[in-house]
């Protein structure tokens, strides 16, 4: 199916990204040169039909719908779960660049996860707030 295959397009592409993004830190590349990676990556993505249609698909599409409620839960997670994880990972002398993928992926999936849970409460304040708003 299409829906299917535009969402391992984007997984592809986030997996790339992280990849890359991970290369620039480790070769010693300041922070404004992967900001300067994401200004060009989002460019790029408004001037490229085929990147359009990645971002267009249901994929991208839910995890549009979610990216507040993300913005608001994965400081919580990257502070808790995943510091957690890391601490107990170098107490057992575990913390290895793979390890540390994993805890960056565990720590994306819970992201989302509590994101996605976050959304009846995100709902339910806007629906009080649009009932408070005055009507001109």
């Amino acid at each position: 199916p299409r829906g299917r295959r535009g969402g391992l397009v984007f997984l592809g592409i986030f997996i790339a990204a992280i990849g890359l993004a991970t290369w620039f830190h480790l070769a010693g590349f300041s922070p404004w040169a992967t900001a300067a990676l994401g200004l060009v990556l989002v460019i790029a993505a408004l001037r490229s039909p085929p990147l359009q249609a990645v971002l267009a698909t249901p994929v991208s599409r839910w995890l549009g719908h979610i990216s507040f409620p993300l913005y608001l839960m994965q400081f919580p997670v990257l502070l808790s779960l995943v510091s957690w994880l890391i601490v107990t990972a170098a107490a057992h002398n575990a913390l290895t660049p793979l390890s540390a993928v994993g805890i960056a992926i565990v720590g994306v999936v819970v992201s989302v996860i509590a994101a996605w849970a976050f959304l009846p409460i995100e709902r339910f304040t806007l629906r009080l707030i649009r009932r408070r708003r005055p009507q001109p």
